[in-house]
């Protein structure tokens, strides 16, 4: 089973210039209002394959993107077989870092954050998401 994975490993430059245009216009005002706290970005379709990755290149380690997809997979089992409804998001707290697993209408956002982001700036994060989709 191929999966067509596209991965950017960017300069600071290129990282810089995707945080102030990015890819999905729903997700601009995120980018602008915490491009500190962004470390990578991974989006994920309805069935929980990898779509795109994009990390500068001082984030180039891709532990992160196996809990993620593992936590896609997880919500996937909880929905189907437990038929629990309503899944928007979940956070994965990690060592070194934190996920924000976030779900769209039509994928999964992934976005890895910096260990010390605040519980209240995830939060800010999720409602300006909601809002924009």
């Amino acid at each position: 089973m191929g999966c067509n994975t596209r991965h950017t490993e960017m300069t600071q430059a290129g990282w810089d210039f995707l945080l102030k245009n990015p890819p999905d216009p729903s997700l601009e005002y995120l980018w602008r209002s915490n491009p500190d706290l962004i470390i990578g970005a991974a989006t994920f379709d309805q069935n929980g394959f990898l779509v795109s990755v994009l990390t500068p290149q001082m984030s180039s380690q891709f532990e992160w993107l196996q809990a993620t997809f593992g936590a896609v997979c997880f919500k996937s089992v909880l929905t189907t077989v437990l038929q629990l409804r309503g899944f928007q998001h979940l956070i994965i707290w990690g060592g070194t870092c934190n996920i924000l697993l976030i779900k769209h209408s039509k994928h999964y956002l992934g976005l890895l954050l910096h260990q010390d982001t605040p519980e209240i700036v995830m939060n800010a994060i999720l409602k300006t998401f909601t809002y924009l989709t």
